[in-house]
């Protein structure tokens, strides 16, 4: 590039002012006057940073537990700084949004710095620099309130130190990096094994300086880990509990490493190559590849190896969360610039290499078009900027403002974002997601029936929601009555990055059916365990539950979404109580720990949502000890029990094993809610049988007798009776029961058909001798002719082989039905 004249040199400069006044009066314009970040992550910062300056560290909420949710350390005591000299409330927001001109500003020098190094030109060092400031994504992630500005600083400012030998600077700038975010202890270990291995290769005597020096700074890179240990007992953040694919639940391997190696090549294809959402501009990154081959020509090792490894490493460090490519690429800004400057060294050596009449006009159109698609970039980014701004200002805002003036100071509120509801009302929350509420994120992962789980044992239980309804997992949550009362509403359909959805909305929560899980209250079961000793329950889908009972639960079947749900369901048996619990969906089965005393019987009772039927193996410390079957009763709660022989329970602590048989068509998910565990003598079952009978059905099925319902009735009645079964041995039997009401003519003019107790009881789920109690009601209808008429009973196979061969006193009945009783209708 040929000399260019003193006055381009203020070209940066003047973009610089003339970008930042055009972001700060967007974002005024947009908010009425108002300061407002357009993201709400980073009004979690804030709201640390204030908790920070009263002297409350890490405390999000006043006298909650510390959490790790604050995305940078240093930022985040930066602005406490900020706030205890008095720029509070939205003197904080603004300063933290108007620092966006320092961090562009900064970027560009540093920017332009890197590239006069590297190509040795004044004119394509400017270009680089133009090109940095010109570029959206980079304006976006300055202004949008968070660290990014000031992580790409320090990262530009140390590998500018690193070059030009200054390993002190490197050091300081690096250990700040690594303090700012932990992307900056990658990049303080790719220098320090560059600096190392040049030390291995000089053999002057002061070569091991750098490495000794920079030391230091990967030191200072733990530090935010140790304070994170210190202060949860947990090394790592909250926001990489919350977000890393690696800690994604289920676990697995394959899909996590194909989810990230597609967020990889979205990242390093689709942005930095194909300038998708503007983040670099298009083709840049082969301009890019030909200044790392120019520095390898130039056999300029150092420079060529920490760029392109912090380029490579660093953006496949940011594919490993969830969020990589959110928020117009926040986590690929620091990038920008190293890109920017590798293109300029690029083009530097094709305008060297270029020969004839054609070189100008290759290099002119090349500069045009770049400098034309990053301002075009430019203006993308302040459209979705407005947009981000209007969506905070007119969703989170207004719902933060209705939750100050309309809630009582001491009220926490459900919220799933963390940021502007808890730093503008003022209100403690509880984090769904977890960046900011102990232990919360490992919940969130699990998915809605661990989210319930957690808040419903929480001494911190929101007594509020203000939350999306229809994002993730939060629609299990609203369908129960936890979301008794919605209170306020705010919609913003042209809604931007700055949101998860366009409603959001204020609701009362209803816990009146807290705990309501606790306790079995299907009737039969509750009969069958009366004078037996609980001695251990498995709230399932409860982390701290699961992890004191040793659970292992695992999937055959991979299949999308959470791996737990919550539901509020009634029972089909009367008296249908409602119980709202949270479970876990299975493919595959689940093992726990159980107390037990040896040699005893024990029965494991479960809360299944069956909405398939099916059955688990049960397995007692290794050894297979029978089949567990239940049917399929969807959209209700089923209580079932399985009883193991006491002298398969060989000791205090005894581990069971249920894997579920996935080789049935229809199976979908074995899902349990709560295990209970019974041993003792239980109480001796009666049953006031009034006519006895002696029927078989098939091979295996016996009809003990009935109670007969009143003979006289007028037509719209209804009949009850009950009917006892017993099977003699074990059955495969799906027979259905039913039960008709003939007239003297044969005609069926009533019928109850199904399983026994309420559909809950096929005949493979009964236990040899049980006596199994089973209600009946017939409807008669409204039009029935007064009469005598024949109440009987058979079973089906509702697969369609036809009717179980009956027989009473063993003689074969005709239509394999009995008669029970008469039943006299009159007017």
């Amino acid at each position: 590039m040929k000399e260019i004249s003193p006055y381009w040199t203020t070209v940066p400069f003047l973009l610089v002012v003339v970008i930042s006044a055009a972001y700060v009066a967007i974002g005024l314009g947009t908010a009425d006057g108002r300061a407002v970040a357009p993201l709400d992550d980073a009004y979690i910062t804030y709201q640390y940073a204030r908790q920070i300056a009263q002297g409350q560290l890490y405390q999000y909420n006043d006298g909650d537990p510390a959490t790790t949710g604050m995305t940078s350390p240093l930022f985040g005591f930066l602005l406490a700084g900020v706030h205890w000299i008095g720029l509070a409330g939205e003197r904080l927001v603004a300063s933290a949004v108007v620092a966006g001109a320092i961090w562009l500003g900064l970027i560009g020098w540093l920017t332009y710095r890197l590239a006069r190094h590297l190509t040795e030109s004044l004119g394509w060092a400017l270009f680089g620099a133009t090109l940095t400031i010109l570029t959206g994504s980079l304006q976006w992630g300055c202004f949008n309130g968070m660290e990014t500005g000031l992580f790409t600083v320090l990262t530009l400012a140390a590998l500018h130190a690193f070059f030009t030998e200054k390993h002190g600077l490197c050091a300081l700038w690096l250990g700040l990096a690594a303090l700012t975010r932990t992307e900056g202890l990658i990049l303080t270990g790719l220098v320090w094994a560059a600096s190392a291995a040049g030390g291995f290769l000089d053999d002057g005597d002061d070569r091991w300086r750098g490495p000794r020096v920079l030391s230091a700074a990967l030191a200072a890179g733990f530090i935010p880990s140790v304070v994170n240990w210190a202060l949860t007992g947990d090394p790592s953040a909250a926001g990489l509990r919350a977000k890393s694919w690696f800690l994604n639940v289920p676990f697995y391997p394959g899909n996590i490493i194909g989810s990230i190696l597609r967020s990889y090549q979205r990242i390093i294809i689709g942005s930095f190559l194909m300038g998708r959402e503007g983040v670099v501009i298009p083709g840049l990154l082969l301009l890019s590849l030909v200044g790392w081959v120019t520095l390898g020509v130039q056999r300029r090792w150092k420079a060529l190896s920490v760029t392109l490894s912090w380029f490579l490493v660093g953006t496949l460090s940011a594919a490993t969360l969830i969020t990589a490519t959110w928020h117009v690429g926040r986590y690929q800004v620091p990038f920008v610039p190293i890109v920017v400057v590798l293109g300029t060294c690029g083009l530097a050596a094709l305008e060297k290499r270029l020969r004839g009449t054609w070189k100008p006009i290759i290099m002119g159109a090349a500069s045009l078009f770049l400098v034309v698609t990053s301002a075009t970039s430019t203006v993308q980014a302040q459209r979705l900027y407005r947009r981000a701004v209007h969506t905070v200002a007119h969703q989170q805002l207004p719902l933060a403002n209705w939750l100050r003036e309309n809630l009582p100071p001491e009220a926490r509120v459900g919220v799933h974002d963390a940021g502007s509801l808890r730093y503008v009302s003022g209100q403690s929350i509880y984090d769904l997601i977890g960046l900011t509420t102990p232990d919360a994120a490992v919940a969130w992962r699990h998915g809605a029936g661990s989210v319930y789980e957690k808040m419903e044992h929480s001494p911190m239980r929101p007594d509020y929601f203000a939350i999306y309804p229809d994002v993730f997992s939060i629609p299990y949550l609203a369908k129960t009555d936890l979301f008794a009362e919605e209170l306020f509403r705010v919609e913003v359909p042209d809604y931007a990055v700055a949101s998860a959805g366009p409603v959001q909305g204020a609701w009362r929560a209803d816990w009146h059916l807290a705990g309501s899980g606790e306790s079995l209250r299907q009737p039969d079961v509750l009969r069958r365990t009366a004078g037996l000793e609980r001695v251990d329950t498995l709230d399932v889908a409860d982390l701290e539950d699961e992890t004191a009972h040793g659970v292992a639960w695992w999937q055959e079947v991979k299949q999308a979404g959470f791996p737990t749900e919550v539901w509020q369901l009634p029972y089909r048996v009367p008296p249908h109580d409602e119980v709202i619990d949270g479970g876990r969906l299975l493919t595959g089965g689940i093992a726990f720990n159980a107390s037990t005393e040896p040699g005893r019987d024990l029965w494991i009772a479960a809360r299944l949502h069956a909405q398939q039927a099916g059955g688990v193996d049960v397995m007692i410390d290794g050894q297979e000890v029978g089949r567990w079957a239940y049917p399929r009763v969807p959209g209700r709660w089923l209580e079932t029990v399985f009883r193991v022989p006491g002298d398969r329970i060989s000791s205090q602590k005894t581990r069971i094993r249920l894997e579920a048989e996935t080789d049935n068509p229809s199976f979908r998910h074995y899902s349990p809610y709560t295990f209970w565990l019974f041993q003792g003598e239980g109480a001796e079952q009666t049953y006031a049988i009034e006519q006895p009978l002696d029927v078989t059905f098939g091979d295996h099925l016996s009809l003990l007798g009935f109670n007969p319902p009143q003979t006289l009735r007028r037509p719209g009645d209804r009949l009850h009776l009950t009917l006892y079964w017993q099977p003699t041995s074990p059955t495969e039997e799906d027979a259905k029961v039913f039960v008709h009401l003939y007239d003297a003519s044969g005609r069926l003019q009533s019928q109850s058909d199904g399983w026994a107790y309420h559909g809950t009881r096929p005949p493979y789920t009964w236990e040899p001798g049980e006596v199994v109690e089973d209600p009946r009601t017939l409807s008669l209808p409204a039009d029935l002719p007064p009469g005598d008429y024949s109440l009987e009973v058979g079973l089906y196979d509702p697969s369609g082989s036809g009717r179980l061969p009956a027989h009473r006193d063993g003689v074969r009945q005709p239509e394999d039905r009995v008669a029970l009783t008469r039943v006299e209708v009159v007017e």
